[in-house]
């Protein structure tokens, strides 16, 4: 199969690798339809964490993860669900912000810290967050918690998160695609990549976090 590989700072290359094998009893493989290029990508793209794109992958304890999408929904509108998506939802709802609340960090505030973690935080000045008395929630995204509540709110339309996506590319040039990302080049935002489709393939669509 086709899959993107990592070489080293800002090498990374579409070559063919060994298709994954089932390992267990609940594994499943699943054929990518869509995959997006995640900020958190970047960390591997300039030589810090591991990881890629590929038409393939292995799921492991499938019986638990993946999440059926309806067939009326498009890879566009539930792509991000396992990426970006709750993890902007689980910032807003960490500052309990509502109708009327000014988006600042002021005295007393709430500051939110949701995500992957990548690395350590330098120059961050404790003594300010002392002083205005900020709290902090943070952690790892809670995306299997969020994923069914923002899955209704997508089908219901009053979520558009492939509003956010500025570039789509066949995976064969996902490595223009990662130095466009990178170097934000072209009004860059999101760049979204599709394997090709075997003839006559038929998929039953899931998101798997």
């Amino acid at each position: 199969m086709r899959a993107l590989t990592y070489h080293g700072s800002k090498d990374v290359r579409i070559e063919n690798v060994p298709d994954p094998q089932l390992q267990h009893p609940q594994d499943l493989i699943l054929r990518v339809t869509a995959t997006a290029i995640c900020g958190s990508d970047l960390h591997l793209y300039r030589g810090k964490v591991p990881g890629g794109e590929t038409e393939y992958a292995r799921v492991p304890m499938a019986n638990t993860g993946p999440l059926k999408i309806p067939d009326a929904l498009s890879d566009a509108q539930v792509l991000f669900l396992s990426d970006i998506l709750p993890t902007g939802y689980q910032a807003v709802l960490n500052t309990e912000f509502g109708s009327g609340s000014i988006a600042a960090t002021r005295r007393g505030g709430i500051v939110s810290v949701p995500g992957v973690y990548a690395g350590f935080i330098r120059g961050f000045l404790i003594g300010d967050a002392f002083d205005k008395g900020l709290s902090f929630r943070m952690g790892q995204t809670h995306v299997q918690q969020h994923m069914p509540q923002l899955l209704e709110h997508i089908g219901n339309g009053r979520l558009k998160p492939e509003a956010i996506i500025s570039h789509q590319l066949p995976l064969e040039d996902a490595v223009r695609g990662y130095r466009m990302f990178d170097k934000k080049q072209d009004d860059c935002r999101k760049v979204v990549l599709t394997p090709a489709t075997p003839a006559g393939a038929r998929l039953a669509t899931a998101v798997v976090p």
